[in-house]
């Protein structure tokens, strides 16, 4: 999925060339700052996985975020998420955002990231875009990684590209693909908002990716301090996506692809003279 890598980066890229859009939706006013307010949500999602090294099991994933306006035109968020899949224990993580928006077109910032595992730690850094139109948001995170791993140290591009379609305002579908640490993963899924003055939301992802995963999660996100409105209106006016948890969620959800493997395993690339996937991969013991 080099093609994916070089999309996400590509459209971060040229992100510059929409701030001067002027498509917006119907469900958005004409002017409103950068966010709304302080507002926040919380969100929880499990279920099933398959795979062909790690077998099958429940993965989950959880995550808090907080958003903060600074003045009208700029705004700041803090993200954390734990997620725990593949066998592979914990992953723990946190994200920061730095960004400006118009919500009738854009929002265009810099987010850093950090995960730590129980054999393990990395750093993500890149510009992160999302771009408005009509029903239409376009949202792509892609930069640089560095991860730390059973003592080996790897860097490398990352990428994160979705594209969600609100069918009607509290309803939003969505499609993307991910490349994170070498591990490669597409998704379909929903957000379904229960009503404007109810700020709860259910959510539902299947996946498929690098050694034969296949997951799906369905979980529950509640809203915080934002006043009654749509989805669509929180999704571009509040809090931006939880970008620790997204890491985690494209990344086998828990790193399974990056040497952090089961306590039964040995990587593979020390069985037999011509052993043949990356040492991340492993085998039973």
């Amino acid at each position: 999925m080099k093609n994916l890598r070089a999309a996400a980066i590509a459209g971060a890229a040229i992100a510059g060339l929409f701030l001067s859009s002027s498509a917006f939706s119907a469900d958005v006013s004409s002017y409103l700052p950068a966010v709304s307010g302080i507002n926040g949500k919380i969100e929880f999602q499990g279920g099933p996985y398959t795979s062909d090294t790690f077998g099958g099991g429940m993965e989950w994933r959880g995550g808090a975020t907080l958003s903060i306006p600074l003045e009208d035109r700029f705004g700041i968020q803090a993200d954390i998420a734990a997620a725990n899949t593949l066998n592979a224990g914990t992953a723990e993580g946190g994200a920061l955002h730095l960004f400006t928006r118009d919500p009738n077109s854009y929002l265009l910032g810099l987010t850093g990231a950090a995960y730590w595992t129980g054999i393990g730690n990395g750093q993500l850094i890149g510009p992160e875009v999302e771009l408005y139109s009509g029903p239409v948001t376009f949202h792509a995170f892609a930069g640089y990684m560095n991860s730390s791993i059973a003592g080996v140290n790897t860097g490398t591009f990352f990428g994160i590209g979705n594209i969600s379609y609100y069918a009607n305002p509290n309803l939003a579908l969505t499609v993307g693909a991910k490349d994170i640490n070498n591990f490669k993963t597409a998704h379909a899924g929903l957000e379904w908002q229960f009503s404007d003055t109810a700020p709860v939301a259910f959510t539902l992802d299947g996946k498929i990716g690098d050694d034969n995963y296949r997951a799906v999660d369905a979980g529950i996100r509640i809203y915080f301090g934002a006043g009654g409105k749509s989805l669509q209106r929180r999704h571009r006016e509040d809090d931006p996506s939880n970008a620790a948890a997204d890491v985690f969620n494209g990344a086998g959800s828990a790193f399974g692809d990056t040497g952090n493997t089961p306590t039964n395993c040995i990587p593979q690339t020390n069985v037999g003279p011509n052993a043949g996937p990356p040492p991340s991969k492993c085998i039973p013991l």
